[in-house]
Formats: structure tokens, C-alpha cells, sequence
């Protein structure tokens, strides 16, 4: 039998920078009142689930998240890898309103950002450095925890990156009603297994679409 591995990864719940509507980033906000909230409701869906392990981005708003649902389900404590950050958008981008991004970046704030893989943003991330070291972190962990069960706390950026490139992440649980593909708090569940590490190591490879 192939190993198998069941990510259910959990976007953190709103955070001030989702409530003010600019670019948080690499910008370690806090999880507002009613991201307190939909980190408890998530918390509820994971009731009677019993992870193998968890692990939550280093950014406060995630932390948060992470805290809630372990407190609640009396779950191990998250262990925190910065290679499941968000993107870094940049010093002059971060904190920008996502109105005056769009007005003065359209390209940027296209679906893809833009179709230079290896452009840094005023010194943020490129699409290839935010691919690699997710990739590198979901591979690891595929290895690490065959056929088991593991919980991701990250960010929307992540979930868009991964969605994009694997249609085995399937939503699992709408936290929030919303036009959005990613929402606070929703659950994208992953069944990994060698497939997905032969597509992570198609991009490895240097294959950057």
C-alpha cells in the first residue's frame, strides 16, 4: 500500500490587516474579534478528530489560530515552521490598501502576480522562493508522517499558490460565508501521496510552470 498523507490546512482566522482591507504580508497583525471567533468555530470542526500533528505558520494572526483550535480539542501544542509563512509582499507594498494596490499595480494584482516566476517585489517574494519552500515543507512532512494525519495553520497566499497547482486540495469546510476562494478559518483538505510528490518534484526540477 502507497503512503497517503491527509493535510487539512486551515487559513487563520480574520486578522487586523483582512479588516482594514491592505496587504498584511509579512506584517505580524493580530487576529481581530471576530477572528477570535471563527478560529473557535473551526476549532469545533476539528471535535472528535485526532491529528498526528499540527503546525502553524510564525505569524501572530496564525499562531492565534493554531492556539484556539489545540486549547479547545486539547490537542498537542502547534510546532511553529516559518516555511509556511505568507508571502512577503515587499517594504513598499506592505500595508498598502488592496484598493490603491490594484489601482497603482494591476499587473501585480493579477491572478498570477505576474508571469515573471523569479520576480521579487521590492525585495519580497518571488513565486519561486514562496513555491520552494512550501514544497520543501509539504514533501518533508508526507515523509516524515506517512498515513497520518496532519493540521496546517498558514495563509491565504499559501492556500492560492497550492490550489493552483494541485486539484487534489479540496474544500473542506467553509468557516465564513464569502465570495472568496480561501476564507478565514476555512479547511482545504489534501490527500498526499506519491502523485503529489512527483508534481512537487516536477517543479523542483526547475519547471516553474
Amino acid at each position: 500500500m502507497s503512503n497517503k498523507t491527509t493535510f487539512y490546512i486551515v487559513r487563520h482566522g480574520e486578522s487586523q490587516a483582512n479588516a482594514g482591507k491592505y496587504l498584511g504580508g509579512k506584517k505580524d497583525v493580530k487576529l481581530t474579534e471576530e477572528g477570535e471567533k471563527q478560529a473557535s468555530k473551526v476549532a469545533k470542526f476539528f471535535e472528535g478528530k485526532q491529528p498526528d500533528i499540527i503546525f502553524s505558520s510564525p505569524m501572530t494572526r496564525a499562531k492565534q489560530t493554531a492556539k484556539i483550535i489545540t486549547s479547545h480539542n486539547k490537542f498537542s501544542e502547534a510546532i511553529v515552521d516559518s516555511r509556511i509563512r505568507e508571502k512577503d509582499f515587499g517594504d513598499k507594498l506592505e500595508g498598502m490598501s488592496w484598493s490603491n494596490f490594484k489601482k497603482q499595480y494591476p499587473k501585480l494584482a493579477g491572478s498570477n502576480h505576474t508571469n515573471n516566476f523569479d520576480f521579487t517585489p521590492y525585495g519580497g517574494d518571488s513565486a519561486t522562493q514562496m513555491r520552494n519552500r512550501l514544497y520543501e515543507f509539504f514533501l518533508e512532512k508526507y515523509q516524515q508522517y506517512p498515513n497520518k494525519h496532519v493540521i496546517v495553520v498558514t495563509h491565504g497566499g499559501v492556500i492560492l499558490m497550492l490550489a493552483g497547482d494541485f486539484q487534489k486540495l479540496v474544500l473542506d469546510f467553509r468557516c465564513v460565508e464569502t465570495e472568496l476562494m480561501h476564507g478565514n478559518c476555512d479547511v482545504w483538505a489534501w490527500k498526499f501521496d506519491e502523485e503529489e510528490a512527483n508534481i512537487i518534484k516536477f517543479y523542483e526540477s526547475g519547471d516553474s510552470d
